[in-house]
This record gives C-alpha cells, sequence and structure tokens, in this order.
C-alpha cells in the first residue's frame, strides 16, 4: 500500500524543522499539521512543496545557532628558530 500524500508531506515537514534545529514540541506537531491542512486544500498536486513553503512561514527558522565548523586559525611561532 503506498503512503498517502498528507503522510509524506507531515514526516517530511517534521524531519525538516527537526534537522533546521527546532525543538518539535506537541504544539509544533499541531501548527505541522494545521500547515499540511492548508496545503491539501489549496493544492493538492505540489502538496509537499506547498507543506515546505508553507513551514518556512509559519516557523523561525534563523535563530536557530549553527555550531561551529572548525576552530578559528590562529598563526603563530612552533618554536624554530631566526634563520
Amino acid at each position: 500500500m503506498q503512503p498517502l500524500s498528507a503522510e509524506v508531506a507531515l514526516t517530511r515537514v517534521i524531519a525538516y524543522l527537526e534537522l533546521s534545529g527546532l525543538n518539535v514540541t506537541p504544539s509544533v506537531e499541531r501548527q505541522v499539521l494545521a500547515v499540511v491542512l492548508e496545503a491539501l486544500e489549496t493544492d493538492e498536486s505540489a502538496t509537499l512543496d506547498t507543506c515546505v513553503r508553507l513551514a518556512r512561514q509559519r516557523f523561525d527558522l534563523r535563530s536557530v545557532a549553527m555550531p561551529v565548523i572548525a576552530p578559528v586559525i590562529c598563526r603563530g611561532s612552533i618554536g624554530y628558530g631566526d634563520h
């Protein structure tokens, strides 16, 4: 049996929010359900695209702090004498 488009959209939007660093709480889940419902009511052929677009509008993902990839480069001497 093929999964329903709403089911796929729901799991993918929740995964997108989790990977963006958002803590998924029951309140967030309810908001995601509302996003999926709204997407289904507007355009059923592009449900996932509509869901992700609406999720970007509804959730503030810019405030999530990303970890530092590498330490800051500090140039200095490694102890060699003058040549």
